[in-house]
């Protein structure tokens, strides 16, 4: 009993709590509908002072002649979308006219005009934008130009250039030899189309058989279009071609006739001794055809091979073992086995020896190897060269080895006192050593002469002065000492012979010091200016002119030795008389013995011992 008054007090105080909520609610409305009211009132009582403005200040005027702010915008609002739904009905109804009168996709024949009457029907005006692309009537493709339709709607389209036409063909007829290959271009007199053609045989024509067949040519486009035609083919029973072999005779013309003994002729020969496919006329039954002569080399080369000796180390080429060689082609050789040239005795070499057109022969040779124990050789000891160049010693030497290839060979200068910058005459020692360490060591004489081909200068006589007092003169000598080694070198080292320039001092020097050939003048200079190096006191005398002869012919010199001048001359005479620091007695006896040889005239020298 007691859970039922409990449970009953509990609803009744939900039914209490319920009813305050409702009771809220209704109260919360009052509220809203006492603000809308104040609203009201607040606008309507505006709304009064606005008409009350009005009326003060339109001098009388009725206050409905006047719109509020609010009511003027609506009044706008009102008449733009009347303007606004006008508008959008001429859109609708261009767009409607142009979709009753406008062609999207536009089909043009290749190689036709694309014109814009083909696209819309009624329209007295369009144009092709620049946005949109250039239809190119003469490539098939789909393009899609942008149009100016009636001058205010632009639309883009789609044109698509298309080949519906097939090609234009004509044939010709064709007269072939026996088995000749032809292609179907060789029976087509025209073809013409926008597009590439494609020709083919519809059947391939038989080309052994003699006569006249019909040949049928399918011209195709690259889009599928087909144009067939016929021709005439006509074979005659002569061989397309012939092959000979390379530098014989090309057979008769005759043997070219397949299965008849007829008659066939060349109307132009060609020459077989170069390799390749060659074009030559035969005339048959009274029609020229061309036949194809291939002339091949089948034939390996004929070798002759010949026994070599050589040196360890030193590998020699394939093509030395060749004695002799036959083949129409070039011929290229190379060792068919690797070769051992590291040990002396004899062995077998094998030789491969292949011409041009790949014909190949293998061929036997005996190679003997020994130890190379020879040096290089110079060919020349002498060089020549012009003031200012430079010189190759290796070439102007000319060296060469029994076994080395010249640029193999080292060359070394050991001494040298060349100045290619200056003329004259200038001695190297040289030394050539070949692979193997064998050497030879030669002294060389090395002539610079000016540019105009001047073999001397004072320079370069004074230098050949200097070296050769170097060479005969030695410290500690007296003067008379000095005189004795000038002497004894001019008179043993100088040749009498040939003819100086009288006058001509340096050429007389250079005649005599660097030639080592000359006649009494050059000696009187060479001992002048080996003796002033010396610092021995001389000049040169000349023989009297006598009425038997216009002008002098001997000359010689005085050198002042021992506070006194002497009679010094130096020429070579044939009865071998020498002349060294002598008496004037001494002299003119040997002068009056010996037709005056010596005659001078005192009163031109000093006082003569």
């Amino acid at each position: 009993m007691k859970e039922e008054n409990v449970e009953g007090n509990a609803q009744k105080a939900e039914e209490s709590e319920t009813k305050a909520e409702e009771s809220v609610t209704k109260a919360e409305e009052s509220v809203t509908k006492e603000e809308e009211n104040v609203t009201k009132a607040e606008d309507l009582s505006q709304t009064q002072e606005i008409r009350l403005w009005l009326h003060e200040n339109t001098k009388g005027a009725p206050v409905e002649h006047y719109l509020s702010k609010q009511e003027k915008k609506e009044q706008v609002y009102n008449i733009l979308s009347v303007v606004g739904l006008f508008c959008a009905f001429l859109m609708v109804v261009l767009a409607g006219y142009v979709f009753f009168h406008f062609h999207p996709n536009v089909q043009v024949e290749i190689g036709e005009e694309f014109q814009l009457s083909s696209v819309w029907t009624g329209v007295s005006y369009a144009e092709l934008l620049p946005e949109g692309e250039v239809v190119d009537c003469n490539t098939l493709g789909v393009y899609h130009p942008r149009v100016l339709v009636a001058g205010l709607v632009p639309v883009y389209i789609t044109v698509q250039v298309v080949d519906t036409t097939p090609p234009r063909l004509e044939t010709k007829a064709l007269s072939i030899t026996y088995r000749q290959e032809v292609t179907p271009e060789e029976f087509v007199a025209k073809c013409e189309d926008m597009t590439e053609v494609t020709l083919t045989f519809l059947e391939e024509p038989d080309t052994a058989r003699r006569g006249q067949q019909t040949v049928t040519i399918q011209a195709t486009d690259v889009v599928g279009n087909v144009t067939e035609k016929t021709a005439n083919m006509t074979m005659y029973p002569i061989r397309s071609e012939l092959t000979c072999e390379m530098g014989s005779c090309i057979p008769e013309a005759t043997t070219l006739v397949v299965g008849d003994a007829g008659k066939a002729y060349y109307v132009s020969l060609v020459s077989t001794m170069t390799c390749g496919d060659f074009p030559v006329k035969v005339q048959y039954a009274g029609k020229v055809f061309e036949v194809m002569v291939h002339v091949v080399d089948t034939t390996p080369p004929k070798v002759v091979t010949q026994s070599l000796e050589g040196f360890i180390d030193h590998p020699l080429e394939a093509d030395a073992f060749i004695e002799s060689v036959q083949d129409y082609s070039e011929v290229e050789f190379s060792f068919a086995e690797e070769v051992d040239w590291t040990e002396e005795g004899e062995r077998q070499v094998k030789i491969l020896c292949a011409d041009a057109e790949g014909n190949e022969i293998v061929k036997i040779a005996r190679l003997t190897l020994s130890e190379d124990t020879l040096a290089p050789v110079f060919g020349a000891t002498w060089v020549t060269v012009t003031e200012g160049d430079r010189v190759s010693y290796r070439e102007a030497l000319r060296i060469t080895d029994n076994a080395d290839a010249v640029e193999d060979i080292t060359l070394e200068i050991l001494e040298s006192n060349v100045d290619l910058n200056s003329i004259g005459r200038y001695t190297a020692l040289m030394k050539a050593t070949d692979t193997v360490g064998n050497s030879r060591e030669v002294r060389v004489s090395v002539r610079v002469l000016g540019e105009n081909g001047a073999a001397y200068n004072e320079a370069s006589i004074q230098r050949e002065v200097d070296e050769i007092y170097g060479a005969i003169i030695s410290a500690g000598m007296s003067d008379r000492q000095k005189a004795q080694a000038i002497y004894n070198w001019v008179h043993n080292r100088i040749k009498y012979g040939g003819h100086t320039v009288k006058g001509d001092y340096w050429g007389a020097a250079y005649s005599a010091l660097d030639r080592r050939y000359t006649d009494c003048y050059g000696y009187a200079v060479a001992c002048d200016l080996l003796l002033k190096k010396a610092g021995i006191p001389t000049q040169m005398i000349v023989k009297q002119i006598t009425p038997a002869t216009s002008q002098v012919d001997h000359y010689w010199n005085l050198i002042f030795l021992d506070n006194g001048w002497y009679h010094y001359d130096a020429t070579r005479r044939r009865d071998g008389a020498t002349f060294c620091i002598v008496t004037d007695a001494q002299l003119m006896y040997y002068s009056a013995t010996h037709e005056g040889s010596h005659n001078y005239d005192p009163s031109r020298y000093p006082t003569i011992q």
